[in-house]
């Protein structure tokens, strides 16, 4: 439906969901760190359970401080009737299309909001057509639809902006080629609709139709106590942003355009980031985590570089918060399934899921199985240069473990 940075594999989710967890509204499955709910929407298919044919829908949170991240995935987690989606689609594109000619021929004014470098990110003939559409979705009067139009039209904001393609960070297309970009607004929007429209057909006719519940999702951070009930999620499903936003994954940047059109907290827009894990780096290399590995990753890093190993060890300081918070809401004896990649820092290799152990350990969140996975392929290079030095490469994250906790 959108594109998200680092999403989970939707089978990985899945198969961790019918391992860990039985169908039904008595077991809840929780995912802290939710992006675009991908875990939301396998834990409310109709799944079985091992090793029981039962098969159900589970009960499901997600948690996430990205306010685009919530609006996708609350778009993806309600199942509209795909009669009374296709009526809408057909008079949105059909108004949206006779708009937009009127507008070309001069017959049609249009305002378009103002917000910051609107004009160095959109061409003025996108930014006038982008305007209509969105105009037509806020008279959208079904509030499921029209989340589900806008879902569709931030995907539109990307694609039509000038931003280069396959990055999430924000990088203009360089200006030879800007002279020759003319996306075609409608077309692109249209196409998007198209495909979303066949995605909710998918999902509404998978979902438990007599036994299925509305995923909750949460504009809350898993860094401080949630509204999430004491020792009551059955199982986590996460994969948690692998370092701090500067040098991995800049959610923020990724979702800036889309919040900004859609007016979603234009001041959280630039805020994201920083208030990601590990955002704000911390003053000293002192800490208090009850990590060894975690402090001879620190003295290496230090020894490179002092404000990188401040990156590092900030980023930790956050993720241990999140471990105590899920050990908070986690029933005795439920499962915590971490995916997370071990990155490299001034090109020492940070053994993520070993300090993720040591971690878990004191909240009494107990390993209990790690399994591995190679990557086969990614939007991000396998290799990238971050001295900025001609011809010294290292690589990125080639394979990943899956974390299986349990809470004693």
């Amino acid at each position: 439906l959108h594109p998200y940075p680092a999403r989970m594999i939707p089978q990985i989710a899945r198969r961790l969901i019918v391992r860990y967890s039985i169908p039904g509204q008595k077991t809840t499955v929780l995912d802290p760190f939710a992006g675009s709910g991908g875990v939301l929407v396998e834990a409310s298919l109709k799944l079985p359970s091992e090793p029981t044919k039962d098969v159900g829908a589970r009960r499901s949170i997600g948690i996430d401080i990205n306010p685009l991240a919530i609006l996708l995935a609350k778009a993806k987690t309600t199942p509209i009737e795909p009669t009374l989606l296709r009526n809408a689609v057909d008079k949105l594109l059909r108004k949206a299309k006779d708009e937009i000619k009127a507008y070309e021929e001069g017959r049609r004014y249009v305002s378009p909001p103002f917000f910051f470098n609107i004009d160095f990110w959109f061409k003025p003939k996108v930014k006038y057509k982008l305007q209509i559409i969105r105009e037509n979705i806020e008279g959208v009067e079904n509030p499921d639809i029209q989340t589900f139009f806008k879902a569709c039209f931030s995907k539109t904001v990307r694609e039509c902006s000038n931003t280069r393609s396959r990055e999430f960070k924000l990088f203009r297309i360089p200006k030879k080629e800007l002279e020759k970009y003319n996306p075609d607004v409608y077309s692109i929007f249209s196409q998007s609709v198209e495909n979303g429209t066949k995605c909710m057909s998918e999902y509404y006719s998978a979902c438990e139709k007599a036994d299925w519940a509305q995923p909750k999702i949460l504009d809350e951070d898993t860094r401080f106590e949630t509204s999430i009930p004491k020792e009551s999620v059955n199982l986590v499903v996460t994969s948690p942003p692998y370092g701090d936003s500067r040098t991995t994954v800049a959610y923020g940047q990724f979702s800036r355009l889309s919040m900004q059109w859609l007016e979603i907290d234009g001041r959280r827009s630039r805020t994201v980031d920083r208030k990601s894990l590990g955002g704000i780096r911390a003053k000293t290399l002192k800490h208090y985590l009850k990590s060894e590995t975690l402090s001879l990753t620190l003295q290496e890093i230090s020894s490179k570089d002092a404000e990188r190993a401040k990156d590092v060890l900030s980023y930790f300081i956050d993720l241990d918060k999140c471990l105590k918070e899920i050990s908070r809401v986690m029933a005795t004896d439920g499962r915590v399934c971490i995916v997370i990649g071990n990155r490299k820092v001034k090109s020492v290799r940070i053994p993520t899921s070993d300090i993720i152990k040591e971690l878990g350990s004191e909240v009494k969140l107990m390993h209990d199985v790690t399994y591995g996975r190679k990557i086969p392929m990614k939007r991000m290079p396998w290799e990238n240069a971050p001295t900025n030095v001609p011809g010294e490469k290292e690589e990125t994250i080639h394979r990943e473990n899956i974390l299986i906790l349990k809470k004693v």
